[in-house]
């Protein structure tokens, strides 16, 4: 998609693609304009009321771009299903290989957290229905103007009502815990000091590489130059030398078995002795239903954000699957990891790069 002027929105522009590959499948969003508010726009309180005490406000959450994805299972273009509304909302499992690019777009007036009418406001947000995996995105040469730091991202975390059993379990499906997002070359032009950037990046104009990660501590705070930014509900990693850039990938993982959707192996739990980074992952979100009932069928798929060039266990609940393939998504030019596994008992086992 390109070419594109989103003006005030409430969601943000989202890309969602459909099927299964194991083929790398390609969300570009390009040479676009992203505003959000501004004194050229209506007003949320057309009586000229504020805050959000005025009879006549209409007072959402506000967002530039909402998370992009790739899902096994599309939609149709008129939904008749009450339960498939809305139309952001995600209904199969996330597809395996997919990659976002954002290149050359320009974000405009998101001057503070919040709204006028007292929402929240960011440039980049979370799809509310995220619960198997979010890709990886990369923001190249991104302009941000009139941008509040504090206004750039706010990342959710994973919501209490996902803890049952006809969704995730005992506890929440962890994907929003485990999302990472990558800037190189960001320029921003703050003309007046409302939106001013870190004490840290101090000269106007400057390119920035750095990352922005999601607020699981004990990964997070594991990483060298990250910083939490509370009103982002998330992690920063950069520094004014710019080293502590596109550190930290996503490994995901999953079983091949023939049980795959029928034998829980979580929580799994990926531990780095070297750097204390803890990681506890729960699987997918159960989105078959038959009939008023859940089909009780979780793909055992595992995303995790963790630091590239270092070693790491995966510890499984109960018996490993015989058969797992991992993947580490991130920039070109990652380090790589060392993944070890313990099993339960001795046996040799092939490795296939690719296969």
């Amino acid at each position: 998609m390109s070419n594109m002027v989103m003006i005030d929105n409430q969601l943000g522009v989202s890309m969602q693609g459909a099927g299964e590959t194991d083929n790398e499948r390609k969300l570009i969003f390009k040479d676009s304009f992203v505003y959000g508010e501004g004194t050229d726009i209506a007003s949320d309180c057309p009586d000229g009321t504020t805050g959000t005490t005025g009879a006549n406000c209409y007072c959402p959450d506000k967002y530039g771009l909402m998370s992009f994805g790739s899902n096994r299972k599309g939609k149709t273009l008129h939904i008749t299903s009450a339960s498939a509304r809305p139309i952001y909302k995600i209904k199969s499992y996330s597809a395996w290989n997919t990659k976002v690019e954002i290149t050359d777009v320009n974000f405009i007036n998101f001057k503070s957290a919040e709204t006028a009418c007292k929402g929240k406001q960011s440039v980049f947000a979370l799809n509310p229905h995220g619960s198997d995996y979010i890709p990886i995105h990369f923001f190249e040469k991104a302009k941000f103007t009139n941008v509040h730091f504090d206004a750039l991202i706010y990342l959710y975390d994973p919501p209490n009502k996902w803890a049952n059993v006809t969704d995730c379990g005992s506890w929440p499906c962890t994907a929003p815990h485990n999302v990472v997002m990558n800037f190189n070359d960001a320029v921003f032009e703050v003309p007046d000091a409302t939106t001013a950037l870190p004490s840290f990046w101090t000269t106007e104009t400057t390119k920035y590489d750095f990352q922005a990660v999601a607020d699981f501590p004990a990964a997070a705070s594991s990483y060298p130059n990250c910083t939490k930014n509370g009103t982002w509900n998330a992690w920063i990693c950069a520094d004014a030398a710019q080293t502590a850039v596109n550190q930290v990938d996503v490994l995901q993982f999953e079983s091949l078995d023939g049980d795959t959707e029928d034998r829980s192996v979580q929580p799994v739990i990926i531990t780095g002795s070297e750097t204390g980074y803890s990681n506890t992952l729960n699987s997918v979100m159960d989105h078959e239903w038959d009939g008023f009932y859940t089909g009780q069928h979780r793909l055992s798929r595992f995303p995790a954000q963790i630091q590239a060039g270092q070693s790491y266990t995966v510890t499984y609940t109960g018996t490993p699957p015989n058969n797992m393939r991992y993947w580490l998504m991130g920039d070109t030019g990652s380090l790589g990891i060392v993944v070890k596994v313990p099993y339960p008992n001795a046996g040799s086992f092939s490795i296939k790069v690719a296969g």
